[in-house]
């Protein structure tokens, strides 16, 4: 027997180490509130290791390094994160490029050499921007 994985879109947002407030807010943090080191979904831990982001999840505490993918489950009604090396999220996924977004949020080159894309050259993004990482 074989079996495709269902179609299913979800959100995430790439650790850069920098991007502290996009993260916060990500992970369920108020925009308006004053910024703090942990929230009821993460917690900073720089003893862990470079970026020191320690994401709660059901299945424990999982530590996330620069660039990797926080994905926010889309069928968990508690909205749980979890973090995902960027070589498994672009086998996994094809990115969804929102124009808008990249317009709107400085995102460092290094992540998002694809952003503005047209909707046609996006098609085969993820993997361009996976082969271009290697």
């Amino acid at each position: 027997m074989k079996a495709r994985k269902k179609p299913v879109i979800i959100d995430f947002c790439i650790w850069t180490g920098q991007n502290h407030r996009e993260m916060y807010n990500f992970l369920g943090g108020d925009p308006d509130e004053y910024m703090t080191s942990s929230s009821a979904h993460f917690y900073i831990l720089h003893s862990k290791g470079e970026g020191g982001l320690v994401i709660r999840t059901s299945e424990g505490d999982m530590f996330a390094t620069i660039g990797d993918h926080i994905i926010k489950e889309p069928f968990d009604k508690e909205r749980m994160y979890y973090p995902c090396k960027a070589e498994i999220f672009y086998k996994t996924y094809d990115v969804l490029l929102d124009k808008n977004y990249y317009n709107n949020n400085f995102v460092s080159d290094k992540y998002c050499w694809n952003c503005l894309l047209s909707e046609e050259e996006n098609a085969s993004a993820s993997q361009k921007f996976y082969s271009a990482k290697q």
